[in-house]
């Protein structure tokens, strides 16, 4: 899993692109400080089901399934923090 994490994060423009990440049960809910560094196609790659950039700010939405939590405690280790719902 934390393969996969590092991907997605690499897709989402690096680590130093993402203020914050929360699991929202089967998606990925990114903060991220420039949408322009995030590939949609990289995410589908790095086994995203869909990916959805807001038209009016600086989130993505990741789907993800079921494994969300699990990506999202890797994204965590990595080092990018995690927002509490």
């Amino acid at each position: 899993m934390l393969e996969r994490a590092k991907a997605i994060l690499i897709a989402l423009g690096g680590a130093e692109n993402v203020i914050n990440v929360e699991s929202c049960i089967t998606r990925m809910r990114v903060e991220v400080r420039d949408v322009r560094r995030v590939s949609v196609p990289d995410l589908r790659g790095a086994g995203a089901l869909a990916a959805i950039i807001s038209g009016t700010g600086n989130v993505v939405q990741v789907v993800l399934g079921q494994e969300t939590d699990d990506v999202v405690d890797s994204v965590e280790r990595l080092g990018v923090a995690r927002r509490v719902v």
